[in-house]
């Protein structure tokens, strides 16, 4: 469970229940593996809020020299977005993620799809195949899709002078043509055509790169999609981050960020320029972690210019079996 308080300015602070997760995980290693994961939101100012919604459900089993992955879940595309929120630098994931993932801020879909995958990997590489639905998960699909992803990285790791290092570096792209997707809150700022029933090509990008190094760790992406609707004129939205985190004792991190997005490339005032630092605390005897982060804005329309937040997260079951 996450227990958030979000502060905006005089008048404009409230708490919310940001997660309330149960998970079902396990299977025999090697063999089988599933996984299920249930979310419950409250007062986020969200659609999704006040219900309980799947956002996992899926197998996975290894076929000689690859794995399959049956059902639903997030189409293989980002870094940031599979790194678990329970474990992030900052409060919460960048808008450049949260906006220009494959799904990102498309309904109810929590950035999944239903689909098939299947990763190959050897030798530091990994190569992920997708091919989904392509409406997000949860949704009525009203003919949109298939949505095919591909996604490659290669990273190494080892010890040097006495410090742990490593690093990974990939990209990744998507496809689909839309009948109908509501793009609205992905692209909001843009005045590009009825985003809230976009229909076109949707092609994506994203590039990424991962470092550690004894106690530094860093990372950054970027996004682009281009976006030609079957009547009217063409666009791209972009966007981009860098971080780099201190790690100085175990459970301990500070990080500081830097983030842009704009949804229209060729409209520079949609754009948004964002700072942002952070600390965090994850205690080692009990399951409890602490997240703080301020942030200050550039270009937004809103009138807004900074925000401070402040996360406590609980875990109130870990590992518990369901047979003995």
């Amino acid at each position: 469970m996450q227990l958030r308080y979000t502060e905006k300015g005089p008048g404009r602070d409230f708490w919310a229940l940001r997660r309330s997760k149960l998970i079902f995980d396990g299977g025999h290693s090697g063999v089988l593996h599933y996984h299920l994961q249930l979310i419950y939101k409250h007062n986020n100012g969200s659609k999704t809020d006040d219900g309980l919604y799947l956002e996992d459900a899926l197998i996975k089993f290894p076929v000689g020299s690859t794995v399959w992955t049956f059902g639903q879940f997030k189409p293989p595309f980002g870094l940031e977005r599979f790194q678990p929120d329970v474990w992030l630098d900052f409060v919460d994931r960048t808008q450049a993620t949260n906006r220009l993932i494959v799904n990102g801020k498309l309904g109810d879909s929590f950035t999944r799809d239903r689909g098939i995958q299947v990763d190959l990997g050897r030798h530091g590489s990994k190569l992920s195949l997708g091919l989904f639905q392509g409406g997000g998960a949860n949704m009525d699909q009203h003919g949109n899709g298939p949505l095919g992803v591909v996604h490659y990285q290669y990273g190494r790791k080892g010890r040097r002078s006495g410090r742990g290092w490593s690093w990974k570096t990939g990209l990744a792209g998507s496809v689909r043509h839309a009948d109908d997707l509501d793009l609205g809150a992905a692209l909001r700022g843009t005045h590009r055509g009825n985003l809230h029933h976009f229909a076109g090509d949707d092609r994506r990008l994203n590039l990424f790169v991962e470092g550690l190094w004894g106690r530094f760790r860093g990372q950054a992406e970027l996004f682009r999609a281009w976006l030609a609707p079957d009547s009217g004129a063409s666009w791209k939205a972009q966007g981009a981050y860098g971080q780099l985190t201190f790690l100085p004792a175990a459970g301990l991190s500070f990080a500081v960020r830097n983030e842009w997005m704009t949804p229209d490339a060729d409209a520079p005032a949609t754009a948004v320029h964002d700072w942002a630092v952070a600390a965090a605390y994850r205690f080692s005897r009990i399951p409890l972690r602490l997240v703080t982060d301020y942030a200050w804005f550039v270009g937004r329309s809103s009138g807004l210019d900074h925000v401070w937040r402040f996360q406590v997260q609980y875990v109130f079951a870990r590992g518990m079996p369901l047979t003995h």
